[in-house]
């Protein structure tokens, strides 16, 4: 049964593809017998105003600031590992080993710190090659640098253009939702700068991802209310962000069901777990959730 999420126009427009899958089905059983522990489990409350704690990587109370920065890492937020070697991309910052993205938040978090304009349309739409090798100087070369430069300028001269290069500009010319008769934030999003713009053709069909649009604005909901900017009043409306590792855990969790010759995947002979490493599991995951559990008085355990 489909509730009204299904008016999402990403989901809608995904139907014909969940209608015409032929290596791939869901399993709706699952889906509620997961539903059903998921619902134990502990998340973090993103409606929460309570200050947050400072990672390694802040810059600041300032949410203007935070704005420019979510959406600078918005451009930048893909392609980590060398599609020859499989080598992560990775940095050592304050003493700390940092891979993947966070590597990426290390060097823009230093480059900030040491003064440079990098928060700017201007800086983007300027942008160079040279430049983001010795902004990413880590064990290898970030992957696809060439395509980051494009980004970069394309993203930032239409920034420049229209808003004097500042993204908090842009949130606050926005109706503060994902979807507003054309005037919300990821509406805007991707009719403004194309590059956020992810769409596919499958079969005729229009097929809308917008994987990186809904990250971004979500990282900036979860990131401003903290600092008493409301940013999305309808977050409800995002969808699940489309990503490498999801299916693997649905089809883990039984969700997921592979037509036969995909299903070939096993956990390797020198990873099998042992009881103990499954009892932690399950510990480590409910040990601190709100789900009622059984107390006995003893001092055996």
């Amino acid at each position: 049964m489909r509730g009204k999420w299904w008016s999402n126009p990403i989901l809608s427009s995904l139907t014909p593809v969940v209608e015409g899958s032929g290596f791939v089905t869901t399993n709706e059983g699952e889906v509620g017998r997961v539903a059903t522990w998921m619902a134990a489990e502990e998340f973090p409350d993103f409606r929460s105003t309570a200050p947050a704690a400072k990672g390694p990587f802040d810059i600041g109370p300032d949410p203007d600031k935070n704005i420019d920065l979510t959406m600078l890492i918005t451009i930048l937020n893909f392609a980590f590992t060398d599609f020859v070697t499989s080598k992560k991309f990775e940095v050592t910052y304050n003493g700390v080993r940092y891979s993947d993205s966070e590597a990426m938040f290390a060097c823009l978090h230093k480059a900030i710190l040491a003064g440079q304009p990098i928060l700017t349309g201007q800086w983007a739409a300027g942008v160079t090659r040279r430049d983001l090798e010795e902004l990413f100087r880590g064990n290898i070369e970030i992957p696809m640098l060439d395509e980051r430069v494009v980004a970069l300028n394309t993203v930032g001269t239409a920034l420049t253009e229209k808003y004097d290069g500042k993204w908090h500009r842009w949130v606050a010319s926005c109706a503060p939702a994902l979807y507003a008769g054309g005037d919300g934030l990821l509406e805007r999003l991707v009719s403004e700068f194309p590059r956020f713009d992810d769409v596919s053709d499958w079969k005729g069909h229009k097929i809308q991802i917008q994987k990186l649009s809904q990250l971004g604005l979500w990282g900036l909901h979860r990131g401003l209310a903290p600092l008493g900017r409301a940013v999305l009043k309808d977050p409800e409306m995002c969808t699940a962000f489309a990503d490498y590792i999801v299916p693997v855990a649905l089809r883990t969790m039984g969700i997921f069901e592979y037509e036969a010759s995909l299903e070939k995947r096993r956990r390797p002979a020198d990873k099998q777990l042992l009881i103990p490493e499954v009892d932690y599991r399950l510990w480590k995951t409910y040990h601190a959730t709100h789900y009622p559990h059984h107390l006995t008085r003893t001092i055996m355990y």
